[in-house]
């Protein structure tokens, strides 16, 4: 089997496993329960949420543990409808779905939401950021890591634009880009993640919350960790994310950036295939257009011989062109027969090598049927 899918998900690491079974069996108590086994479970729940902000270097953010990253894009965007609708809501068309959604939801409602310009690399232009700022705006919310091409964002520099106007909230899903690019999450207000893409637990992620800032509850209903989202503190699946981040945060394999350019210059080589991550992308991505195949075609002839890769964000709707890459190329077509790799740390240049082997042969027999 060759996974070459982790942006969708990474299996779960074996440090995690043994880190959530320990909690599970160790610390039986409901956190909010008033008794000598709910301190105890309290007071490792206390300790968890340290180590994750000792490990995230922020001190001015609280910690909501949520259900992931899409929950945490959610709790941002219904936040703003505290704010006047005349407010632009700035964005990038690289965003997840569960961003875009929830801000056409809310343009539906008559909120004006503002795309802002990005380069061919995927860049975002800091002109027209200035420009739409200038115009009044509530929130500026740019994905750190695009999840479909690789592109990555200089969030200072961003930050740096942004906090130019005080009244203004900065918020970023960083879940691709936690421990694949450096990044300073002092300088944003609001910050989502997913522990299953770092291997550990799906069903667990956080929104990183810079005190004093405004957040709206999704759910009601008792005090929980937080007065901003309640539930019984889900204890197994923290123990989970703290260790998935120590095992992943800072521990950077160079190894990548040689696979990553191996199966570049490899896919460049045939004809009608086009690379679509830019060359200075993240190496953990790499995202290419078979122009004359579907797509679908393609991912089910490599999945019959144990090979799995996207088309798009696995949250994307089928049959819907890749948004990034559109946003990218301009090229519907290519927007339509877009496939993704994306690698981890657990990704070898044996299964990169074998990949080649692979591809090669699926080129030949589907243009040979074309």
């Amino acid at each position: 089997m060759i996974y070459f899918d982790y942006s969708a998900t990474a299996p779960l690491l074996p440090a995690v496993q043994s880190a959530m079974s320990e909690a599970a069996k160790t610390y039986i108590g409901n956190a909010n329960s008033h008794y000598a086994l709910g301190f105890q479970s309290k007071a490792y729940l206390d300790q968890l949420t340290q180590e994750i902000q000792t490990i995230l270097k922020i001190e001015d953010h609280d910690l909501i543990f949520t259900s992931g990253a899409s929950e945490s894009n959610n709790m941002v965007v219904q936040t703003m409808r505290r704010f006047p609708k005349e407010k632009c809501l700035i964005t990038t068309p690289l965003e997840h779905p569960s961003m875009i959604a929830p801000l056409s939801v809310l343009q539906h409602e008559g909120y004006r939401v503002e795309f802002v310009g990005i380069d061919r690399n995927g860049q975002v232009d800091l002109a027209h950021l200035e420009a739409l700022l200038q115009t009044s705006a509530s929130l500026v919310s740019i994905v750190a890591m695009d999840s479909e091409t690789g592109c990555k964002q200089d969030l200072k520099a961003i930050a740096d634009v942004v906090h130019r106007y005080p009244e203004v909230l900065f918020h970023s899903d960083v879940t691709q880009a936690l421990g694949k690019m450096d990044l300073d999450l002092t300088k944003v207000d609001y910050a989502s993640m997913s522990a299953h893409k770092l291997g550990g637990p799906i069903g667990i992620g956080l929104l990183i919350h810079r005190r004093g800032c405004p957040l709206t509850n999704l759910i009601y209903g008792g005090t929980s960790l937080s007065r901003y989202r309640s539930s019984t503190p889900p204890l197994m699946l923290i123990a989970g994310l703290a260790c998935s981040l120590q095992e992943t945060l800072g521990q950077r394999d160079n190894k990548i950036q040689v696979i990553h350019q191996m199966l570049r210059d490899f896919l460049s080589g045939f004809e009608g295939v086009m690379i679509n991550s830019p060359i200075d992308c993240s190496p953990y991505i790499l995202n290419f257009s078979w122009i004359s195949q579907d797509s679908h075609r393609v991912q089910a002839w490599l999945s019959d011989h144990e090979v799995y890769v996207s088309l798009k964000s696995a949250c994307s709707m089928d049959d819907v062109p890749s948004q990034s890459v559109l946003a990218l190329t301009q090229d519907p077509k290519r927007a339509l027969t877009s496939v993704r790799l994306s690698f981890s740390k657990q990704t070898t240049l044996n299964e990169a090598k074998q990949f080649k082997s692979i591809f090669r042969a699926c080129y030949q027999q589907l243009e040979e049927h074309r």
